[in-house]
């Protein structure tokens, strides 16, 4: 639901959205795979930031990782800066 929510904040603000547009309107179809992302189907979006992992100007940075180790990550994407 974080990622949803995030999501519908972030759209919310670059348009007008109906109010009954909700965040759980947005989860429902993030889940269901009817959701547009800026590259299309939600699901595609993610998959495409997977996809160029392994190349030399990406780096993945999980939320997961910086919360359980946030001096060593900020020393990782530093790093690769």
């Amino acid at each position: 639901f974080d990622v949803a929510s995030s999501m519908f904040n972030f759209v919310s603000k670059l348009k007008k959205m109906p109010p009954e547009y909700t965040k759980e309107v947005q989860a429902q179809a993030m889940m269901d795979g009817t959701c547009r992302a800026p590259g299309g189907a939600w699901d595609q979006h993610i998959l495409s930031f997977w996809e160029a992992r392994n190349e030399d100007h990406v780096l993945l940075v999980k939320y997961e990782d910086l919360k359980a180790d946030r001096e060593g990550q900020i020393t990782r994407i530093a790093k690769f800066l």
